[in-house]
């Protein structure tokens, strides 16, 4: 693999060649979060706000002063009910903190309220009785489940006769160079990836 390159240019080639696959084949998540939904905001602010714009269009196509004056009306009331709004759902917040609540749901207020973001990784999964707190074991134990949900024992014989009778096909991926057209047997489903993926990256360094 490496007889006409140095270590360090073949794992840059082999790193690219990796990079790249994963963002053709892995849907990739956006970078921004999900804009939080303000609690106080309801459809008389929505409306007010509606109305606002509306008359600042106006203003803004035909620039006289009762337009303006229009403008400055709308305004003010959106800014009326929004503050009124914004009170009353800090009042009914703050009002739902008591004795009786839990620490827990105490500080989750607190945080909620201080703007600090919930992350929604999973921290503890519970199965068959069993709990799993790492970031490994959480992982197995998911990808457990899904391999269970996938295998064979799941469907049924009609299924399986015709799964069967496809895997002992031979099928012929014709690539592109500097990439090799490739035979491969459908025999074995968790060997064929593998060398395929190998030969290609060989004849990619080599």
């Amino acid at each position: 693999m490496v007889q006409k390159n140095s270590i360090d240019e073949a794992v840059e080639k082999v790193t690219r060649v990796i990079l790249h696959a994963a963002n053709v084949a892995i849907p990739r998540t956006k970078s921004k979060l999900k804009k939080q939904k303000k609690l106080w905001w309801n459809n008389e602010c929505q409306l007010a706000n509606k109305k606002q714009k509306k008359a600042w269009n106006i203003f803004r196509r035909y620039p006289v002063t009762q337009n303006l004056i229009c403008f400055k009306k709308a305004r003010a009331e959106f800014r009326r009910i929004k503050r009124r709004s914004q009170r009353v759902s800090w009042v009914n917040y703050i009002s739902a903190i008591t004795f009786s609540i839990s620490s827990r749901e105490l500080w989750q207020k607190v945080k909620k309220a201080s703007g600090v973001h919930f992350s929604n990784a999973i921290s503890i999964l519970n199965v068959n009785g069993q709990t799993f707190s790492s970031l490994k074991d959480i992982a197995e134990s998911i990808a457990s489940t899904l391999a269970d949900t996938s295998s064979s024992q799941n469907y049924n014989s009609l299924f399986l006769s015709h799964k069967q009778k496809t895997e002992r096909k031979n099928y012929i991926f014709r690539l592109e160079p500097p990439f090799h057209t490739t035979k491969i047997s459908l025999t074995k489903n968790s060997s064929y990836v593998y060398p395929v993926f190998i030969s290609q990256l060989q004849a990619l360094i080599l």
